[in-house]
Formats: structure tokens, sequence, C-alpha cells
């Protein structure tokens, strides 16, 4: 699963928000060139298994992401 967000300071604290509340593993990766919209872009990313627990957190903690992905080698299907 693959999350775009806007910045690497909002990145990371997505990625430590979600570590610390489902104590699941979350890297934070440049977004790959063929999603990327535009300026700088920064992604999370964890095991598409965790998604609803993800989607939870993101919205209990006010975290501002753009789109959701699932991916599959580097083919990505938008979820958003």
């Amino acid at each position: 699963m693959l999350v775009t967000i806007g910045s690497v300071t909002t990145a990371s604290r997505a990625a430590n928000t979600i570590r610390k509340v489902l104590g699941i593993n979350v890297g934070v990766v440049h977004t790959p060139s063929e999603l990327n919209r535009g300026g700088c872009s920064y992604s999370i990313k964890f095991k598409d298994s965790y998604m609803s627990a993800v989607k939870g957190v993101v919205e209990e903690y006010n975290i501002p992401v753009r789109r959701w992905y699932s991916e599959s080698g580097r083919v990505y299907n938008d979820l958003s």
C-alpha cells in the first residue's frame, strides 16, 4: 500500500503516529514518478492488509493525505 502525502515532514509524522498507535512497520519513500503530480511528494508504505487500520489513524489524527494506492510490482491502482 502506498499513500501519497505532500511533504516529508507530514509523511514522517504520519509514519511515526501509525507506528506508535498500531505498532506496524511503515516506511517513508519518495513518491514514484508515475504517481507524482508535481512538486515534492513523499509517501508512506505499508502492507495492504493494514489499510483500514491506517485509514482510521489518518482520520483520527487529521493527517492530510493525497491518494491511496495498492501496488503490485510497479503497477499502482488508485483506491481514493
